[in-house]
Parts: structure tokens; sequence; C-alpha cells
């Protein structure tokens, strides 16, 4: 039963503690960095799908197909996620992301292909957020878990909303495989 004293210290950690664990706020950078970079890139991918097509359909696709993949990549890869190395498995997957959204760049790629290639990379984002999350177990004490899954879920969704503000906002001054090309995904 719970305890009516109030002067009892909270045992979870605040957002500012959790940022002064190193490797939480690297594994906090870089997931920020990741979020906002592909926020960027596919709003630059809907960008280029509605130009060439005009398909409002094809333009959703494009931008949030990614998701249904990694459904189907966190069905059948998420045991690989518990795996033995997860920050080299984070970098690894760092860099195909970032070959990814450079391959995207590619001026006159098949639309084909470039679905093909937002599946793909979808399909293995299951795998990069269960790497992430079992990492932030390791690296965050059991009753600091909540707090830092709750900081890292509230920085998902500002940083979507200033991905999308950068992209409105670059738009008019660049093309869209330049948008996509100078993310740092």
């Amino acid at each position: 039963m719970p305890s009516d004293d109030t002067n009892a210290p909270d045992p979870r950690p605040g957002y500012r503690a959790l940022l002064r664990n190193r490797e939480f706020a690297g594994l906090y950078a870089g997931f920020t960095l990741t979020v906002g970079a592909s926020t960027l890139s596919g709003f630059a991918l809907g960008t280029l799908v509605d130009r060439s097509t005009g398909s409002p359909f094809l333009t959703a696709v494009s931008m949030y197909g990614a998701t249904f993949a990694t459904v189907l990549g966190a069905t059948t890869l998420m045991s690989v996620a518990d795996g033995s190395r997860p920050r080299r498995t984070l970098v690894a997957l760092q860099c195909v992301a970032f070959a990814g959204a450079c391959a995207q760049a590619v001026p006159g790629m098949p639309l084909v292909a470039r679905f093909a290639l937002l599946l793909l990379l979808g399909f293995f984002q299951s795998l990069n957020t269960g790497t992430r999350m079992g990492l932030l177990a390791e690296v965050v004490p059991a009753s600091a878990y909540v707090p830092a899954r709750s900081l890292m879920n509230i920085t998902a969704g500002g940083t979507s909303v200033l991905g999308f503000t950068l992209g409105a906002v670059l738009l008019p001054h660049l093309t869209p495989q330049a948008c996509s090309s100078r993310q740092g995904h």
C-alpha cells in the first residue's frame, strides 16, 4: 500500500537528471536527430511524389508507408533486437538509413524503386526501435525507464512537428532531392 509520507523523495528521476546520464544523453541525441531527419526526409519524398504524380494517395504512402513495413518488420525481426551488441546494431542501422535517404535523393529514380526502398528501410526501422528500447533499459536504472521513455516519446512528437516545419520553410528554397539528401540520418 502506498505511503502517505509526502516528504519521501520521489524515486523516479526527472528529465534533467536523465540527461546528465551520458549514455542516455547520447542515445537521446541520436534518437532526436533520427526523428528529425526522417521527418524532413519523409516530407521531401512526399513533396517529390506529389509533384511527379499529383496523387494524394501515393503522396500519403510515400510519407507514411514505411510505418506499415515497420509492422511487418516487428513481427519478424524483433528477436534480433535482443542481440548482444545493441550499439553496433544501432550504428549499422543508422548508416543503412542514411544510405537509403541519399539514394532517395537521386534525381530521376523511378517511383517503383522509391517505394521499394521506402518499404525496405521501413522494414528494418522496427529493428532500430526495438534495439534502442532494449539499450534504454540497459543505460538507465529501472526506476528511470518510464520517465526516459516518456521523454523520448515527447521528443518524437515535438521533433516531428519541427521537422515538418523546417521542411515547409526549406521547400521554397530547395528541391525535394536537396532536402532529403541534407538530412543527417
